[in-house]
């Protein structure tokens, strides 16, 4: 596989995780809003983190929700993402 197509599928996949991330923190998320009368916009530092409130609600909540959500998932997508487009910036350079 040539680097051009090593990043492309690095930056395909890292979109996709970052995709499924945000979908399994809504799936989480939405829910415990709901029965709190309070706005999703509210968690969406919890997309990135499990700090604080994040941590402290997921707990007692997968109980109730399934599997709590981790941030991790967004953090490998985005380190996978940027790992394809650096290499597809150097691109370049190297064939110079």
């Amino acid at each position: 596989m040539g680097l051009n197509r090593l990043s492309a599928v690095l930056m395909v996949a890292g979109l996709a995780l970052a995709l499924v991330a945000a979908m399994w923190w809504g799936h989480f998320y939405e829910p415990l809003a709901h029965d709190r009368n309070v706005s999703l916009t509210q968690a969406v530092r919890c997309l990135y983190t499990n700090h604080d409130t994040c941590g402290f609600v997921a707990g007692p909540a997968s109980a109730d929700t399934g599997l709590p959500y981790e941030p991790v998932l967004l953090w490998i997508g985005g380190i996978t993402f940027a790992a394809g487009l650096v290499i597809r910036l150097a691109l370049p350079a190297l064939h110079r």
